[in-house]
């Protein structure tokens, strides 16, 4: 009973702590703009997305979607190789639904790049991280020539 108790307080602490599971609502959360990932919500996507003035990279996610989390480290590197010449930001879908509905998002993962507020899909394998990052880049590097 007592392995039950501590292995329970263990997923709790670590779901609470990563930025890609957990039962926080990310609503509440403060934005980073300056960070390489922008946990995107219904309450700043128009601002964060619709009026960007650089491109954004959407990743459209669930923290019950395993292929989700195996193509969270290409995202967060592709965050971080663009910063400062594209957003990247995920957006949960379990905690946005309209949003997702909005886009016809209906199979997760699904990237999308916004240009001018425009969306285009980018085609990933979470089976494949170096494949979905270059897939990425090469749609960012398209909008941004």
């Amino acid at each position: 009973m007592l392995g039950a108790g501590l292995l329970l307080l263990v997923v709790v602490i670590y779901l609470s702590s990563n930025p890609r599971g957990g039962s926080g609502d990310m609503e509440d959360e403060p934005e980073n703009a300056n960070a390489p990932v922008v946990r995107l919500t219904t309450v700043n996507w128009k601002k964060e997305v619709l009026d960007s003035p650089v491109p954004v990279v959407v990743d459209f996610w669930a923290d019950w979607c395993g292929p989700c989390l195996m193509l969270a480290p290409a995202i967060d590197r592709v965050g971080a190789r663009f910063a400062g010449k594209v957003k990247v930001g995920k957006l949960n879908v379990d905690k946005s639904p309209s949003i997702a509905d909005r886009y016809g998002i209906r199979g997760y993962p699904t990237i999308l790049l916004f240009h001018g507020g425009q969306p285009q899909q980018i085609r990933v394998d979470p089976r494949d991280l170096k494949a979905s990052e270059a897939s990425i880049a090469a749609a960012i590097d398209r909008v941004l020539q």
